[in-house]
């Protein structure tokens, strides 16, 4: 395991942690990463970014990252765009992506990621859509979202059939949820004071519903037909 605590410009000593497993660098205000400390990182197992200050990453920044299962972008507040090399990451299982401010992400980012399980989106707020490469990713069991401003839910569930557990923790303008007729939701988790309406009308296999005590402006729930 290496935690870091490198300088705020200096990287350089990454390029030849050739056998690490496990790289830790949250709370690292790094500037850049470069390619070269990408390099060599086949042994890789987990990544956590979270507070870095870079905007970009190099376009082929996870080409020999064959081994990651988890990567954590976490209060990344300068970062505006995703890698396309990400679409490489065919054995990512937790992708964590969290106060950026990407409006989307590449459009095949998600066609190899077929044993993906856990995606969250959390205060994304300038992120307007998912791409369809979405339903590739037919692993995917678990999706936190929470105060992603601009994006519009709807398409989500149309491309995530195979979803089991969703956790929501709305914001201002989302006022209604419809989710229906989904035929794998077994968990619904809802938080935040603004949702007025909520229907799981159809969801067959739904059996657990988690309500927040926050929950001050719901006024209608349709719950028929859940399991």
């Amino acid at each position: 395991i290496f935690s870091a605590s490198l300088t705020v410009s200096n990287s350089t000593s990454l390029a030849h942690l050739e056998n690490i497993q496990v790289l830790d660098m949250n709370g690292v205000p790094l500037l850049e990463l470069t390619q070269q400390d990408c390099g060599n990182k086949s042994n890789l197992h987990y990544l956590d970014l979270s507070g870095s200050k870079f905007t970009t990453l190099p376009s082929e920044f996870f080409c020999e990252m064959s081994s990651l299962e988890d990567l954590i972008f976490g209060n990344c507040t300068n970062l505006i765009e995703l890698p396309p090399s990400m679409a490489q990451l065919s054995n990512l299982l937790v992708l964590h992506v969290e106060g950026t401010q990407i409006t989307s992400f590449p459009g095949q980012i998600f066609q190899k990621m077929q044993i993906l399980h856990t995606l969250k989106l959390i205060s994304n707020i300038l992120l307007m859509s998912l791409p369809v490469s979405l339903s590739e990713a037919k692993g995917l069991k678990e999706l936190h979202i929470s105060n992603c401003i601009s994006l519009s839910l709807q398409i989500v569930w149309e491309l995530l059939p195979f979803l089991e557990s969703l956790y929501i923790q709305t914001w201002e303008a989302l006022e209604d949820i419809k989710i229906l007729r989904h035929p794998n939701l077994r968990t619904f988790s809802l938080s935040g004071p603004w949702v007025r309406c909520l229907s799981l009308y159809g969801c067959s296999k739904l059996k657990s519903v988690s309500f927040s005590d926050d929950l001050t402006a719901l006024e209608g729930v349709d719950l028929s037909g859940t399991a």
